[in-house]
């Protein structure tokens, strides 16, 4: 059965929009699968494995020259600093509302 035309419509529209459709699907994908590797490639970068390495080697190294800087400190003198700052602290609560 042959479909009826509507009077004043290109009867090659109908074939034109599919294969726009079509078309536009087939370059959707591909984007889509462009944009996806684009994203991909850029995370999986090798350097940012040894960026990594070295960022947790310098935590460690801080680390340990901050203990050796609070060894290096007397005993007394860290009490005393303790101190001072445990009084700032019961200042800072008691001075709450000025702050």
């Amino acid at each position: 059965m042959a479909t009826k035309i509507e009077p004043g419509r290109d009867p090659q529209m109908v074939d034109r929009t599919r294969k726009l459709n079509v078309v536009f699907a087939l370059t959707s994908i591909g984007l889509l699968i462009t944009f996806s590797l684009m994203i991909w490639y850029d995370y999986a970068r090798p350097w940012k494995k040894h960026q990594n390495e070295f960022t947790l080697l310098e935590v460690k190294r801080t680390e340990v020259e901050i203990q050796e800087a609070l060894g290096k400190v007397e005993a007394g003198k860290r009490k005393a600093l303790e101190e001072q700052i445990a009084r700032g602290e019961e200042e800072k609560k008691a001075r709450g509302k000025e702050i």
